[in-house]
């Protein structure tokens, strides 16, 4: 039996502010790229690699609200490959299911809603508040943590016949 797993985690220095735009059905994405250090045999020793990713949905507005150049974040996503538009080689890009913000935020940028406490380490993780009383039906329901960049909606996963 094959079990199948395309996933991606990364840390790195953002090495472009994020362009945004929306898609076709009017959701939101932001795009931006990542710096990943790698050793090498060289002078230093040290290399990176510049990583696209993307994010999609509520994750597209907090990365739009909060990622600058040279912040130091934590990615997970999924790999995807597309031909390219040049016609010289495929472009691969990280479609981001989940960012941590691992240094503080800029000045000016507020890490937490109002109605949100601190985080045990909040130069850690940034927390995000969502009141899915609307989806839900239970104005109590709340979930804290970084939104997930299906924007809440619930995961299908294919069926297979295990």
């Amino acid at each position: 039996m094959t079990y199948l797993l395309n996933r991606w985690s990364g840390i790195g220095n953002v090495a472009t502010d994020p362009q945004t735009g929306n898609m076709g059905d009017g959701s939101p994405w932001a795009s931006f790229r990542i710096a990943c250090d790698r050793p090498y045999d060289g002078d230093d020793g040290l290399d990176a690699d510049f990583i696209p990713v993307v994010a999609k949905w509520d994750l597209a507005k907090q990365a739009s609200r909060l990622i600058k150049k040279g912040r130091l974040i934590y990615v997970e996503g999924r790999i995807s490959v597309r031909g390219s538009k040049d016609g010289i080689g495929p472009q691969i890009e990280i479609h981001a299911e989940f960012i941590r913000m691992l240094d503080e935020p800029p000045q000016g940028v507020s890490r937490l809603n109002k109605s949100q406490t601190r985080t045990e380490n909040p130069r850690f993780e940034y927390a995000v508040s969502r009141d899915l009383s609307s989806e839900q039906g239970d104005s109590r329901t709340r979930r804290t943590g970084p939104i997930p960049a299906n924007g809440g909606r619930p995961y299908r996963s294919p069926s297979y016949n295990v």
